[in-house]
């Protein structure tokens, strides 16, 4: 987990993570700002380590860093479900990956990387595509079947 007190200009003052600091820390640790600078410097390394990491940098993490905190916690949420728990990580890329497919070209990427690095194969990589695509295509199916009541025969 990303420890915000590291980024901190003032962290004797910190009382709990700088995302949770009220309107009066902020203003008696750093004045008049409107928003927190440890925060902001936080996200702005989270994109970076992303970013060195993967090669690419997700638009949905570049959008959640314009707002102090959301995207630390997103990445905090991220971690926690990714590690550990019944699922290796094969397992767990794989279900990424196929959440991913058909949205997200750079989430497929990322997805696959990551599942191959953690021993998927090519066939297991396939199959995870394949499969949300047709999951995909069946939700989108089912949700315009139950949006409209034209094949309701009882309302003809």
């Amino acid at each position: 987990m990303y420890d915000a007190t590291k980024y901190c200009d003032n962290p004797e003052r910190l009382k709990s993570r700088p995302q949770e600091c009220s309107l009066e820390q902020i203003e008696k640790c750093h004045g008049m700002e409107q928003e927190h600078s440890c925060v902001i410097k936080l996200e702005e390394k989270i994109l970076m380590e992303f970013e060195e990491k993967e090669d690419f940098l997700p638009n949905p993490l570049v959008l959640m860093s314009k707002r102090p905190g959301v995207l630390s916690n997103f990445m905090a949420y991220g971690k926690q479900l990714f590690e550990g728990g019944p699922l290796n990580d094969r397992e767990r890329f794989l279900i990424a990956l196929s959440a991913a497919a058909l949205k997200s070209p750079n989430c497929i990427r990322a997805h696959t990387k990551r599942a191959q690095k953690a021993g998927a194969t090519k066939e297991e990589v396939l199959q995870a595509i394949l499969i949300a695509g047709m999951i995909s295509n069946t939700s989108s199916l089912h949700v315009a079947y139950d949006s409209t009541d034209i094949f309701d025969d009882s309302k003809a």
